[in-house]
């Protein structure tokens, strides 16, 4: 009598096929993750640009963080001198701006990845100009993928790093 059932070159060619697909799948989803952080870096500079307005409208300034060179973040490696900075209050890494004109700060998406000093959104304000920039946390590549409108025109474009930022004209520079 014959046994039925299958032969282990029927079953490894089933794994095989599982197998690559599964890393289609998988390869796609990765794509979709990056795209979707971007479109949420996207909206966070969006809403931090018309919190940063409505603020100016009612002060006459942006909050200062003491100048072009002061950059401050909830993501550091430790060099920030006065943080760790929150997402809300006086000690938000933009002071003062949330509760009030934003409901909390925005951290990145990818959280505080480890490349250098800085990492995640970084801002700094001298009163009349701002600056608030990715950095190093948008997805990787040549260019802001966000827009060439965010493109930080202070950091290359052939940098390991991605920059995005929203900045005044004064700042663009920074």
């Amino acid at each position: 009598m014959k046994s039925r059932g299958f032969t282990i070159v029927e079953i490894l060619g089933v794994v095989a096929v599982i197998a690559i697909l599964s890393g289609v799948i998988i390869g796609g989803m990765s794509a979709a993750k990056e795209k979707s952080r971007d479109a949420e870096r996207y909206a966070d500079l969006e809403s931090v640009r018309l919190a940063l307005r409505l603020y100016k409208e009612t002060f006459g300034e942006y909050p200062s963080t003491g100048g072009s060179n002061d950059w401050q973040t909830v993501c550091t490696n430790g060099s920030v001198v006065g943080g760790p900075y929150t997402t809300s209050g006086a000690n938000g890494y933009i002071p003062d701006l949330a509760p009030d004109y934003i409901l909390e700060l925005p951290t990145d998406p990818s959280g505080c990845e480890d490349v250098g000093t800085y990492n995640g959104y970084i801002y700094t304000s001298d009163g009349s100009d701002y600056k608030l920039v990715t950095d190093g946390s948008a997805e990787r590549g040549d260019l802001c993928k966000l827009n060439e409108k965010y493109a930080d025109p202070n950091r290359t474009t052939s940098s390991v790093y991605t920059y995005c930022a929203i900045y005044t004209p004064g700042a663009a520079t920074w």
